[in-house]
């Protein structure tokens, strides 16, 4: 008798994982969508104009004296890598992933006014890699003939890119995600994503947020995107105010 009374509990239990796990995979279905659904990989290109300050003294070769500014501008075109996923529905209903990005590609140095005529530097161009990982948590979601999700996430990255003046090579950083995602049908949806890093491990002073809006339509992919980057006046010497840059861009891509 004891030993059916553990057999029926045993079975009871794998009747209720099994039931939760095709109502988990259920729920993920019903969210499902073609473009930014449950599970979304993209490839693509942007293109990026970036304008900013830096310190006059950023350079040896710029003219200028010590806590002057100058303004610069550079140019960046990239190769775009994207790949996000939910892999299960918890029993609270909110659901749980994670996601993968990266970068390659070609960013101009930059270029000041006036610029210094003997920078042998001035017209070079220099590779540009970016990777972030981050898992996410999708506090709401809904269905209905406008189906929609809030998600939030947290994660890690780093990038390589020695043009810009407040970074000499590469860096590592914590990152923190805020998405929102709409669709109506399977061949067309909205997707809204902020990121922000808030420090870097080997330069305190930076501050980045990083802001993205597209449109799908079916596989095909376009959007905008804006980055502004602040780097604190505290310990660069002579500074008297912060030094900011902004990025804005806009990007294609198929996804599937």
């Amino acid at each position: 008798m004891k030993k059916l009374t553990c057999c029926l509990a045993l079975l009871a239990a794998t009747s209720v994982a099994a039931s939760a796990n095709a109502d988990g995979a259920k729920r993920l279905s019903d969210s499902d969508s073609s473009g930014y659904g449950d599970k979304v990989g993209r490839v693509g290109g942007s293109y990026s104009m970036i304008t900013g300050t830096r310190p006059a003294f950023g350079a040896p070769s710029l003219p200028g004296t010590p806590g002057a500014r100058q303004d610069f501008t550079r140019s960046a075109f990239d190769v775009d890598f994207d790949i996000m996923g939910y892999w299960d529905a918890t029993r609270f209903d909110t659901l749980i992933g994670g996601e993968l990005s990266a970068k390659l590609g070609v960013h101009t140095n930059e270029k000041t006014d006036p610029e210094a005529k003997d920078d042998p530097k001035k017209d070079n161009s220099k590779i540009f890699l970016r990777m972030d990982m981050a898992a996410d948590y999708a506090l709401i979601h809904w269905g209905g003939s406008f189906r929609g999700r809030i998600a939030f996430g947290a994660g890690f990255g780093f990038d390589y890119d020695s043009p810009k003046w407040y970074t000499d090579g590469g860096r590592f950083y914590p990152l923190l995600i805020g998405r929102l995602q709409l669709w109506g049908g399977d061949a067309f949806g909205l997707h809204f994503a902020y990121h922000h890093v808030p420090t870097t491990a080997n330069d305190k002073r930076i501050r980045e947020h990083r802001f993205e809006g597209g449109l799908g339509m079916g596989a095909l992919h376009a959007g905008l995107r804006f980055v502004m980057t602040r780097v604190l006046a505290d310990d660069v010497p002579n500074a008297t105010a912060d030094f900011e840059s902004r990025e804005l861009g806009g990007y294609v891509a198929y996804a599937f």
